[in-house]
């Protein structure tokens, strides 16, 4: 019951609130005109006037993000190992949305342009979900963190 309570709102009150600040700023980032003399980026999350737009946005991500975990984790210590007995396997968080407000957080720190910050909450979740498909998507952010902070080789690696 406690389990079903915790997803249930961490999904649709806080995780739901920081992504949609996260939309927010998607949407004022896509109407910044492009300067067509210069050479455009891949993202347009990396132009310089973007940063400007941040705002509250990106702190309400983070804000949300920390409360989820925070409040809403749900984390169960490993049992003590019996001698002669196989242990099995723990999942260390039945919370289904806490990797991915790590996810949220790193993204809403990559924006704003604290690389270190993304690096070190992405590295993280590769860390801690190396069973679970969330450390796919926190590569994928890592390397373009990596590409953002102008990182060429780790991001290669």
């Amino acid at each position: 019951m406690t389990r079903s309570f915790h997803n249930l709102t961490s999904h649709y009150n806080v995780y739901f609130n920081g992504n949609e600040a996260l939309k927010s700023y998607m949407l004022r980032v896509d109407e910044i005109p492009e300067d067509y003399t210069s050479i455009l980026p891949i993202f347009k999350e990396s132009m310089p006037e973007a940063r400007e737009v941040t705002g509250s946005d990106m702190l309400t991500a983070v804000e949300k993000g920390e409360k989820l975990i925070k409040y809403h984790s749900i984390t169960k210590p490993p049992k003590k190992k019996k001698s002669g007995k196989r242990r099995k396997a723990v999942k260390r968080e039945y919370n289904n949305w806490v990797d991915d407000a790590y996810i949220m957080m790193g993204k809403a720190q990559l924006y704003s342009g604290d690389y270190i910050q993304a690096e070190n909450i992405f590295s993280q979740v590769v860390r801690l979900y190396k069973d679970e498909p969330a450390k796919y998507d926190a590569y994928i952010w890592l390397i373009r963190t990596y590409a953002e902070a102008e990182r060429y080789t780790e991001a290669a690696e």
